[in-house]
């Protein structure tokens, strides 16, 4: 399990965070952590399996030029393959940063 996914494996279902991507953030809960592959052959050099976790969208709010919307209730998928930039709680202290 990546970084990522661990401190996101840590808190509960149902926990309120922000995500803040480069051109949008979503405020959201956690759905669920879940272990997935990238649909290819598992013959395949190319397959993989990670951990990923179904973010419920409450609200999106898109920046300057963004190309991508969500809409409420919506679930996405979080994983190292589609992360944020930071995660912050509800209140605002970031949890997780990419950097």
């Amino acid at each position: 399990m990546d970084d990522l996914l661990k401190v996101l494996n840590r808190l509960r279902n149902g926990t309120m965070l922000i995500l803040k991507f480069s051109d949008f953030d979503i405020e959201g809960s956690i759905n669920t952590i879940y272990e997935t592959n990238n649909m290819a052959d598992e013959d395949s050099a190319d397959y993989l399996e990670f951990y990923a976790c179904a973010f419920e969208v409450i609200r999106f709010t898109a920046h300057d030029n963004s190309q991508v919307n969500y809409n409420q209730g919506e679930l996405i998928e979080i994983s190292q393959h589609n992360s944020p930039e930071r995660i912050l709680s509800i209140d605002g202290k970031q949890i997780w940063s990419k950097l």
